[in-house]
C-alpha cells in the first residue's frame, strides 16, 4: 500500500508542477502585449471633444509623413445604468469612453469603429446579466438614457462597456495609453506627447513590469535545469572526459527548450557610455513609474496588466517549488520508469490543454510545457547512471 501511495504522491506532484507552469506561461503570455506606456491627467481631466482634437492633430501628422503615435484617450463613468428594454433587465457598469484604438486598452473579439458612436463593447458578466448570453453582437441596449448596439464582447474586463467618447462626452478624459514604437525611447515618447498636446501629468511604464514578467519566466527553467546541472557539473568533474560532450549537448538542448535568452531593453541603455549621469536618472525615473504604476487609482485595464504579472510570479513560484520537493522525491532508476513519468508528463499536459480550451492554442504551441520536465526527467536520470558509474568505479578501486 505505501509504494502505491507513494507513486500517487508523485503523479500528484508532476500534475502540479505541469499545471503551474502552464498557468505561468499563459499569464505571462497574456500580459506580455505590446510595449506600452500610460499618461495620467490628474486633477485636469479633459473632454471628449478635446480629446478627439488630440487624435485628430495627430492623424493629420502621420497623413503628412510625421511620426504619428498610436495612442487611446480614456476617462470612465463608474455606476452608468445600463438597461435592456426588450426584456426589462438592468445593470450597473463601469463606462469607459474612448478616443482611439480600444484595442490598446482591452482584447476583444468584433469590431468597433472609431467614427462609431451608435455601438459599444461588452464585457461578459455584464452580457450575461442583460442578456442572459454572450452571443449579444447586433442587440440593443441603453447605457446612461444613450441607444447604442453591441458590436462585441470583451475578453477579460469586467463590469465594463467601452463607449467611443462624442463631443458631448464630459470632463472625464483623464488617461492615455500610448503604442511605444520599436527602436523609440519611452521617454522621447512621453516629453513629445505632453510638449504637443499639453496632456500628461505622471507617465507610468507598464513596461518595467513587463521586463520582470519576463525576467522571472526566464529564471524559472534556469532555476529548474540548477537543480541537476550543479550536481551533474560536479559528477563531470569527477567522472572527467566520458560524460563531458553529452553534458554540454544536454545543456544545449535545455536552453533552447526553455528558451532561454537576454535582451535588454533599449531604454536601460545609454545613448552616450561617458554619460556617467544616466544610471541616476534612469533609476529614479524608473522608481516614479513604479510608484505611479503601484500607487494608481486601480481601473480595469491597470488591474488586468498586473493581474497578469501578480499570477505570472505566482505560479512560477508555485512552479519551483513543488519541482524542487518533487525532485527530492523521486528516483528514476530504470529506463521503463524515465518512459513512464514523460508518458504521465505528456498525457497531463494534454489534459491541461483540453481543461483550457479558451486559450488551448497559447499553451498547445508552447515547447517548453511539453518538453521541459521531460528533460529534466531525462537529465536526473542521466545523472543517476553517471553517479552509479563513479560509485562502481570507486568499489573495483576499492577492491
Amino acid at each position: 500500500m505505501k509504494p502505491l501511495l507513494k507513486h500517487m504522491m508523485q503523479l500528484l506532484l508532476l500534475w502540479l508542477i505541469l499545471y503551474c507552469l502552464g498557468m505561468s506561461i499563459l499569464y505571462h503570455k497574456n500580459g506580455n502585449r505590446d510595449s506600452i506606456l500610460m499618461l495620467y491627467q490628474k486633477g485636469n481631466p479633459i473632454n471628449g471633444a478635446q480629446a478627439l482634437k488630440i487624435l485628430e492633430r495627430e492623424e493629420e501628422e502621420a497623413e503628412a509623413g510625421e511620426t504619428g503615435i498610436d495612442f487611446t484617450v480614456w476617462g470612465i463613468q463608474n455606476k452608468t445604468e445600463l438597461k435592456t428594454e426588450e426584456l426589462g433587465r438592468e445593470a450597473n457598469g463601469t463606462a469607459y469612453f474612448i478616443a482611439g484604438d480600444v484595442s490598446l486598452l482591452f482584447r476583444h473579439d468584433g469590431f468597433l469603429l472609431r467614427e462609431d458612436t451608435q455601438g459599444c463593447l461588452l464585457s461578459k458578466d455584464l452580457a450575461y446579466k442583460l442578456f442572459g448570453s454572450v452571443d449579444v453582437v447586433g442587440l440593443s441596449l441603453t447605457a446612461g438614457g444613450q441607444r447604442l448596439t453591441v458590436r462585441g464582447i470583451l475578453q477579460e474586463a469586467e463590469g465594463a462597456i467601452v463607449i467611443n467618447a462624442g463631443e458631448d462626452t464630459g470632463n472625464i478624459m483623464d488617461a492615455a495609453i500610448i503604442r511605444i514604437p520599436e527602436g523609440v525611447l519611452a521617454s522621447s515618447i512621453i516629453h513629445s506627447f505632453q510638449n504637443r498636446h499639453g496632456f500628461g501629468t505622471d507617465a507610468a511604464l507598464p513596461g518595467i513590469v513587463k521586463d520582470m514578467a519576463n525576467l522571472i519566466v526566464m529564471l524559472l527553467p534556469v532555476c529548474m535545469g540548477s537543480c541537476l546541472f550543479i550536481p551533474w557539473c560536479k559528477a563531470l568533474h569527477r567522472k572527467r572526459n566520458p560524460y563531458l560532450l553529452g553534458g554540454i549537448c544536454f545543456l544545449l538542448l535545455y536552453a533552447y527548450i526553455a528558451e532561454i535568452s537576454f535582451q535588454i531593453p533599449q531604454d536601460y541603455l545609454p545613448t552616450n557610455w561617458s554619460d556617467f549621469s544616466f544610471w541616476s536618472n534612469l533609476a529614479k525615473e524608473k522608481k516614479n513609474e513604479l510608484l505611479t504604476l503601484f500607487t494608481i487609482e486601480k481601473r480595469e485595464p491597470e488591474r488586468i496588466l498586473m493581474d497578469s504579472f501578480l499570477q505570472t510570479v505566482k505560479y512560477s513560484v508555485f512552479t519551483l517549488m513543488i519541482y524542487i520537493t518533487f525532485m527530492k522525491h523521486i528516483a528514476i532508476k530504470t529506463t521503463a520508469n524515465l518512459y513512464a513519468y514523460i508518458f504521465s508528463s505528456i498525457c497531463f499536459t494534454y489534459v491541461i490543454i483540453l481543461m483550457e480550451k479558451e486559450y488551448a492554442g497559447i499553451l498547445a504551441g508552447d515547447k517548453r510545457l511539453w518538453l521541459l520536465l521531460p528533460v529534466c526527467l531525462a537529465g536526473g536520470y542521466i545523472l543517476s547512471v553517471i553517479n552509479r558509474a563513479c560509485w562502481q568505479q570507486r568499489l573495483s578501486r576499492a577492491g
